[in-house]
Formats: structure tokens, sequence, C-alpha cells
């Protein structure tokens, strides 16, 4: 095998050996995107449900909502999987986030503002069933005789806060979430993006290590075995 060959070979080796190690450093475990719902400032009785999170984070393991999620976002097809990829952080002051995880930035902003838009639909429906048993709770409650003056007062408030709310049929939470973030994606990922098919997650650097040397071992036999092939002092001579 003359010089060259053998100087292609070595660094083609190197490249298969390093090259997948090196993808996967140069990419991101995932992405994160959130988009922020909240309690609708319009309605005085929103700010009475009880734990409004709870609503939006519910709904995350409906089945019915992980299918239509998964209709929203391309290459999302694994719906039961939506509660690992997405989960609510309330943000306090009658906020909240949805945040979702991605391969990448692109995916996480759609799974994002798919979530938010569908569990936000969810929680609406629910705590407004919630509403007409808060106000059998508070009268329940103001027949009680040795109810403390201030604590009666501040029922009343809740009760006409509820009241106002259903007779108007205003909205519990705010009628759209806000945009979801898109975060910046490292340079392994876009090298990725530019590439047909699907990107997935990033591997364990582990295995990737494991997969160069084990295509750079392959070529390296491969290259052993065609050199093996050729007899020694191939040339011929006549006389």
């Amino acid at each position: 095998m003359r010089r060259i060959d053998r100087i292609a070979l070595g660094v083609a080796i190197a490249l298969l050996a390093l090259g997948p190690l090196a993808l996967t450093l140069a990419r991101a475990d995932s992405y994160k995107s959130t988009a922020v719902l909240a309690l609708n400032p319009d309605n005085p009785g929103a700010r009475y449900l009880p734990n409004p999170s709870k609503f939006l984070s519910d709904p995350l393991k409906v089945k019915d909502l992980q299918r239509a999620v998964a209709k929203d976002v391309d290459g999302f097809n694994t719906p039961r999987d939506l509660p690992d990829h997405v989960h609510v952080v309330d943000q306090g002051d009658g906020k909240f986030g949805v945040a979702a995880e991605g391969p990448g930035a692109d995916e996480a902003q759609a799974l994002a503002t798919s979530a938010a838009r569908r569990v936000r639909d969810a929680a609406q429906a629910g705590a407004a069933f919630t509403q007409p048993l808060q106000l059998k709770t508070i009268d329940k409650a103001l027949k009680k005789k040795d109810l403390p003056a201030a604590f009666r007062k501040e029922l009343r408030k809740r009760r006409a806060a509820i009241q106002t709310s259903l007779r108007e049929r205003q909205d519990i939470y705010a009628s759209a979430p806000g945009s979801a973030t898109l975060p910046t994606e490292r340079i392994g990922d876009r090298l990725l993006a530019a590439l047909p098919g699907k990107r997935s997650f990033r591997p364990n650097p582990a295995w990737a290590a494991f997969a160069g040397i084990a295509l750079a071992g392959a070529l390296a036999l491969w290259a052993l075995v065609l050199t093996g092939r050729r007899p020694e002092g191939s040339g011929t001579t006549t006389g």
C-alpha cells in the first residue's frame, strides 16, 4: 500500500472513530420551550379557583389530548409519552408555564405551542364545571352560625365573584397562551437539521463512542483483508 493510501486510510479510520462522539458532544441533550398560560384577569372568580395548575397538568395524562397533540406536532409519534416531555410550572401571579422538551428547538417549540393550547381548553372545561360546586361549598359554609364575621364577609365576596363568572360565562383562563419560546440550537443539531429524516434525541456519548470505534474497526479490518489478498511482490518480471 502506498504511503498516501495509508495516510488516507488512517484519516478515514480516525474520522469514523471520533466523528460520532464529536457530533454527539456538539449536540444538546434536548431543548426546552415554554408557553405561558394565565388566569383571566377580567374574571373576578378566576382567582378563587382551587389549585388552578392541576387543571392544566391533569389533562396531559388523558389519551384523547395526547393523541390530539400528536396530530398537531409532526414527528411526535408516541402520544402516551406526552407527560414525559411536557409539564406545567406554576410561575405565580396567576401564570403557568407549559414547558416542553424536544430533540431540537423547532420540535420543542411546536410541542409547547400545541400542548399549551390543548391543555388550556381542557382546563377551561374542567374549571367551569368546578365553579357550581364551589358555590355549593360556600353556601354550606355560610349556614354555620359560629362563623367569624371576617371569614363570612370573605365567603360572600367569593360567592359574588363566582356567580358573576357563571352568569356572564366568562373564561377562567386567558383565551390564548403566549408565544412559545424558541431556544438557540447548538451547532451539532443545526448540522443534523440540514440532513433528511427525523431528528432523534441526543444518544449517550458512550454509545456514540462505541459505534464510532466499531465502524473504524470494520473499516480497518476491511482494508487489512484487501491488502492481504494482494500477493507480495505483485509486480511481474520476465526473463
